[in-house]
């Protein structure tokens, strides 16, 4: 298991770390991310990294889950070939995850909201920024979809076909470890299961619940996935509660920034 990027001694504590810092930092955020004179439109490219402060190390924990520690070893060597994340560690990666799939882990504070005016023409005719992202709200700043795209990767993370596979392997050696029904279980009862409160928050709450299906019905009709997964990935999201205020969602293509 190996890491583009590779901070802290543990993963999951990094990630926690990170998560205070991005929260700090979001709350701090302010015009002073920009030049004088400069468009404030333009603050939208300086959000982009702060808000996704964490998301490489949001994939460094999804490698614990269904995770397996192993070395390129060569004969006569004495040292471990491979061994499985242990359960609590693989279980606690989960939680980790959740937690930055919370509708307050994805909401922009109101301050910072109100900070970002539409692009004014002309503003990136000759040098359109490398990361904004992508809206559904015309030519307003669109928080939901800046939501969805990170919930999007996290989701996509957790379960991915390869991870779901390895999941169901390493749960039929060792039935201590967390088992693929027991990941997408606990993923619908922090998100569909979960109350989500109201007003903007709620909002984010049903952008990753319809997130969720959409990866769980990824997963199930994906044809390189082991049969085992794509059974287990239908039988969930066929079980999940749809209500009618998520009516309307589950058909948002959902696109990574």
């Amino acid at each position: 298991m190996a890491h583009i990027y590779d901070n802290g001694p543990n993963p999951i504590d990094e990630l926690e770390r990170l998560m205070q810092v991005r929260a700090l930092a979001l709350e701090r955020f302010s015009p002073n991310s920009l030049q004088p004179g400069a468009p404030l439109a333009r603050l939208e490219e300086a959000l982009v990294p702060v808000y996704l402060l964490h998301r490489y190390q949001i994939e460094a924990v999804s490698k614990l889950l269904g995770g397996l520690y192993f070395t390129y070893a060569v004969r006569g060597n004495d040292r471990a070939v491979t061994e499985i994340v242990s359960p609590e560690e693989q279980r606690r990666a989960l939680a980790a995850l959740l937690t930055a799939l919370e509708p307050e882990a994805l909401a922009f504070p109101e301050s910072v909201l109100r900070l970002i005016p539409p692009i004014p023409p002309g503003v990136f005719s000759w040098n359109h920024p490398r990361e904004v992202f992508e809206g559904r709200t015309g030519p307003t700043f669109d928080p939901l979809s800046a939501a969805e795209a990170l919930a999007n990767r996290t989701v996509g993370l957790i379960l991915h076909p390869e991870r779901a596979a390895r999941l169901v392997e390493y749960h039929a050696r060792d039935s201590r470890l967390p088992s693929l029904a027991e990941v997408i279980d606990r993923v619908i009862e922090a998100t569909w299961k979960s109350p989500h409160g109201s007003g903007y928050q709620a909002a984010i709450g049903q952008v990753v619940d319809s997130v969720v299906v959409y990866h769980l019905m990824e997963l199930a009709g994906n044809e390189q996935s082991h049969h085992l997964v794509g059974s287990l990935a239908d039988y969930h999201q066929r079980r999940i509660p749809v209500v009618p205020l998520h009516r309307g969602l589950l058909d948002v293509p959902v696109s990574p920034v």
